[in-house]
């Protein structure tokens, strides 16, 4: 099913709607809509907990949807609690326990990913965290990176060693990922950001009269010290053009 119309249809508005309806006179309505506060409450609990697993932004004053921090820390834990324990209420048409059931991976997912934003948050902040925003912790990412590899061979879905390391080249130096299948994008770059970010020498006025420069003006604030593979594959990719242009 399309994320997108799975995310419209376990929303607030569609809970509200089916609250609205039961309280209209019409009776042919009514009779329809007969028994469907518990699929409003359904829409509802999933909706908030959709909320909690995938804040974007650190400023959002929401009650669920809002980065993990100290201040809310012990509300958010109490919402995970009722949200689990809505959870284990849940049963399928046969009356099993929707945990013990055959369609338990998707609820099971939910209460783990309640469960570990709370314990991961307290290690984060020992090393200078301050929040935490759940959507980071989404598999969006890998899902569009994977997709882009199928992309590459005509959306094979089993490529070999050759084929998954070309893809990966090419991607890795001339393509960008945009929004693919069913994951929603927040404009972060993947690809070409390398692990370590660190400050120019150029930029450093302390060290400033010990560099030999050949030009008046400082273009340059950061450099990105690229991995031994990132350096190969600009390597390889630089004596191809040098082939091409001797040739000419």
């Amino acid at each position: 099913m399309n994320v997108k119309l799975a995310m419209q249809t376990l929303s607030r508005s569609v809970s509200k709607s089916l609250e609205f309806v039961t309280t209209l006179h019409d009776n042919t309505i009514k009779t329809e809509f007969n028994g469907c506060l518990p699929t409003s409450q359904y829409c509802l609990q999933f909706n908030n907990i959709m909320d909690m697993l995938n804040c974007k932004n650190r400023f959002s004053k929401s009650e669920y949807n809002t980065a993990l921090t100290e201040s809310n820390y012990s509300q958010l834990q109490e919402h995970a609690k009722q949200f689990e324990n809505y959870i284990n209420t849940l049963y399928d048409n046969t009356g099993t326990p929707i945990l013990k059931s055959g369609r338990k991976t998707g609820f099971l997912g939910m209460i783990i990913g309640l469960r570990n934003m709370f314990p991961l948050y307290d290690e984060l902040k020992n090393v200078g965290l301050t929040y935490l925003l759940t959507y980071k912790l989404s598999q969006d990412y890998l899902e569009a990176f994977f997709s882009a590899i199928r992309t590459r061979g005509g959306f094979n879905n089993n490529p070999n060693a050759l084929n998954f390391q070309s893809a990966y080249k090419r991607l890795l130096i001339r393509h960008e990922i945009k929004e693919l299948e069913n994951c929603l994008f927040d404009n972060i770059d993947i690809l070409h950001i390398s692990s370590k970010n660190l400050k120019c020498p150029i930029s450093d006025s302390s060290n400033f009269n010990e560099l030999k420069m050949d030009f008046a003006h400082d273009y340059v604030k950061t450099f990105w010290d690229l991995s031994p593979f990132v350096e190969n594959v600009v390597l390889y990719i630089e004596g191809y053009v040098c082939n091409k242009v001797k040739k000419k």
